[in-house]
């Protein structure tokens, strides 16, 4: 299966998969209103969430443990190779990633949470057969910020930029990410 791999966010770990490289494009343009499901929270500081939906494929909601709200409306990340969508509920947000062959990654946290310090995924390789030699760490973060400094024990932080909301790191690191640090841009422009 996918050992070795884990997921982080803001401290809460859990098992599963993920990871590829940023695609360009922007994505299509949620509904601008608070609605039940989605907090005003999210959709104030989540460019990325005011576009239109696109549901989980009914497959991989049957994988996935029950939540708040449900995982009805989801919006696609602009992710190569990997599907991937960020799913806002009233309270929380959640980084949903389905790799190839892979059960599907989740991992979730309350939306005042990921307006302050995002959020992130990451897999680091297993040394086994099948599987990735790429460590790759997946975030979401709210508007405003540039670029992400991932921070891991023992090694220089790197640097991934920020595209619509979305950050992907993929390189030959060994070390778990511990942290993330948002750079937001310069307003003085």
């Amino acid at each position: 299966m996918c050992a070795g791999l884990l997921l982080a966010v803001c401290g809460v770990l859990l098992l599963g998969c993920g990871g590829d490289a940023l695609q360009e494009g922007s994505p299509k343009v949620l509904a601008s209103k608070p609605t039940r499901e989605v907090g005003r929270d999210a959709l104030e500081n989540f460019a990325l969430l005011r576009g239109s939906t696109e549901p989980l494929p009914a497959g991989l909601t049957r994988q996935l443990p029950p939540v708040e709200g449900g995982w009805t409306i989801a919006q696609r990340l602009p992710i190569v190779t990997q599907l991937a969508w960020a799913v806002p509920g009233p309270e929380r947000l959640c980084l949903v990633v389905k790799g190839r062959n892979e059960p599907p990654s989740v991992v979730c946290a309350r939306i005042s949470h990921a307006v302050k310090a995002g959020m992130f995924l990451a897999s680091v390789p297993a040394n086994a057969q099948r599987t990735s030699k790429f460590r790759t760490v997946i975030g979401v973060v709210p508007d405003g910020v540039s670029e992400v400094r991932i921070h891991a024990s023992g090694a220089r932080p790197r640097l991934a930029p920020v595209v619509e909301n979305v950050f992907v790191l993929r390189d030959h690191g060994r070390a778990f990410p511990e942290s993330i640090e948002l750079v937001r841009r310069n307003r003085a422009r």
